[in-house]
């Protein structure tokens, strides 16, 4: 963790220097992969915040209560069984929360779409038919093959969608068929029948069968109309019914306009509150969602859609038929290195800093406060968020204490708490923290802001937001170091030309659909990522 400013100064009292310029903490997720320092217990944290105790001066003996710390944050007296010998050194410490016993697959290049389950759910609509279903047939057996070899103890699903829903949990036995109103028209109906079926199913793993899964997918053909709700409802059922974790693969080139969950008509209103649920469900149940939208002209509600992998971590596409492809190599790409991650920021109860802002996350956690818990989902090594403090009133103490906890299941399937501890410096001279500031970490953060109100469709706010941050910085570059004013400005002009780019490329393609995975994919930009951007133009 990296803070805007050198020694972690803050400017001791409310000012437009410190509205401009705040205090912002980076928080890059590929730190989960290696820890500083690591110990194989569990932390002692506070009962009322859950902060956890850094530091053993504060722990005394009370005659009264006897052993005891008082919370650094939130000011609460907690008692000990006895007096820590010792506590872990430094600013930096990851905590082994629940260690699982049991051997890893080995690492390769391509590993395939790698969960405990993965689903794909696929549109075999009319208007799939043709080419662009032999496309989507095409990669989803390259990446069955991929999982055979490189994720071989997942267990692989598919959902096939038309006017009806067709559920194989075996290619060696026949699909359950969803086609009766009071299925497709009910998510509480849907639900108790996918509990009553799916349990008498045991799947096997993806290494067993995957040559049967193949000839399966090979023999896809299209049909009827677009019943996505109930398609997407069934997949993230049969994760609640069975206990599980996982990834979902959603791919269609139409609006859901069958059963619940329709995106078209009278039903929109209802089913955009359907997809939002949805996505917090999968959000709390560490299941994956990602998103291919296979279109150009035609509206796909990815604006929707897209809610479910902004939430759980997943990846939205608006790609066309010659871009599959490259989309599902992407994919199958992409490792996480933390599952069911979860972000704190604890800063003292009665203190004058406030937590303002949070950004690379989601749209829900943008708002967050102090001790809040924010759930991220799943992350990739270059995904990283940005925190932004807020100078509420002067600050009296000399130093101000910063913790941010991240909670995450590893690759292993471990679960850690990452501590990070900060201790913030009120600094009076207005000049000294100009010059210690670091812009480049600005300028990524707003960067992500502009990309969450492209992706609302709102250019213009997104370019607003940029300029009026390059404007901040002409006017305090004199005071910047000259090695992190350039790259600042440069990060911010390539951004302004890159969504000026895809405001024309907009234009030909329907539009809400568009500004959704483009402005979702520019919310998630990393400084490192920027970086490599920039230079890659020169």
């Amino acid at each position: 963790m990296k803070f805007s400013s050198v020694d972690n100064r803050i400017l001791n009292k409310p000012s437009k220097v410190g509205k401009d310029l705040p205090l912002i903490a980076q928080l890059p997720f590929k730190d989960l992969e290696k820890a500083i320092a690591s110990v194989d217990s569990v932390p002692i944290a506070c009962k009322n915040c859950s902060a956890v105790l850094m530091d053993l001066s504060l722990v005394k003996k009370d005659p009264n209560l006897g052993v005891v710390f008082t919370c650094a944050f939130c000011g609460t007296v907690n008692k000990l069984v006895s007096m820590p010998g010792t506590l872990p050194g430094g600013d930096d410490i990851e905590f082994m929360i629940e260690k699982i016993e049991g051997k890893v697959e080995p690492s390769g290049k391509k590993k395939g779409l790698k969960g405990d389950i993965v689903t794909s759910v696929i549109d075999i609509s009319g208007s799939m038919s043709g080419s662009k279903l032999e496309a989507v047939k095409h990669n989803l057996v390259e990446s069955l093959k991929d999982m055979a070899i490189n994720a071989k103890s997942s267990v692989f699903l598919l959902i096939t969608f038309e006017s009806n829903v067709e559920i194989f949990f075996s290619p060696n036995e026949p699909a359950i068929v969803i086609s009766e109103d009071a299925l497709l028209r009910s998510e509480e109906n849907l639900k108790m029948h996918i509990e009553k079926t799916c349990t008498k199913f045991d799947p096997q793993s993806i290494d067993k069968i995957s040559p049967s899964w193949v000839t399966q997918v090979q023999a896809l053909y299209t049909k009827g109309s677009t019943a996505l709700g109930p398609a997407l409802a069934s997949g993230v059922d049969i994760f609640l019914a069975r206990k599980s974790s996982g990834r979902i693969l959603l791919l269609t080139d139409g609006l859901a306009n069958v059963g619940f969950g329709r995106l078209e008509g009278d039903g929109s209103r209802e089913g955009k509150s359907f997809y939002e649920n949805l996505a917090k469900t999968c959000l709390q149940n560490n299941i994956v969602v990602d998103v291919i939208g296979v279109g150009g002209g035609n509206e796909l509600a990815l604006d929707v859609l897209g809610k479910l992998s902004e939430l759980t971590g997943g990846e939205l596409f608006f790609v066309t038929e010659s871009e599959l492809s490259s989309t599902f190599s992407e994919l199958t790409q992409r490792q996480f290195i933390g599952k069911d991650v979860k972000v704190r920021v604890f800063t003292p109860k009665e203190s004058s800093i406030e937590v303002e802002e949070i950004s690379g996350i989601s749209s829900a956690a943008q708002k967050a406060k102090r001790f809040e818990e924010i759930k991220v989902g799943s992350v990739t090594a270059d995904r990283e968020a940005f925190i932004q403090f807020d100078v509420k009133k002067q600050i009296k103490e000399k130093q101000v204490p910063v913790q941010i906890q991240v909670e995450f299941n590893d690759a292993a399937g471990n679960k850690k708490l990452r501590v990070f501890k900060s201790m913030l410096k009120p600094e009076e001279s207005e000049d000294a923290y100009k010059k210690g500031y670091e812009p480049q970490i600005m300028s990524v953060m707003k960067i992500q802001q502009a990309g969450e109100m492209f992706s609302k469709g709102d250019t213009a706010q997104a370019q607003q937001i940029l300029s009026n941050t390059r404007k901040v910085f002409e006017n305090e570059k004199a005071q910047f170091r000259a090695e992190a004013s350039a790259p600042a400005m440069e990060f911010l002009a390539d951004e302004m030309g890159q969504l000026n780019d895809l405001e024309d490329q907009k234009k030909e393609k329907a539009g809400k659909s568009f500004s959704a995975s483009a402005g979702q994919k520019r919310s998630r930009v990393s400084l490192e990522k920027k970086m490599k951007e920039v230079q890659d133009k020169k």
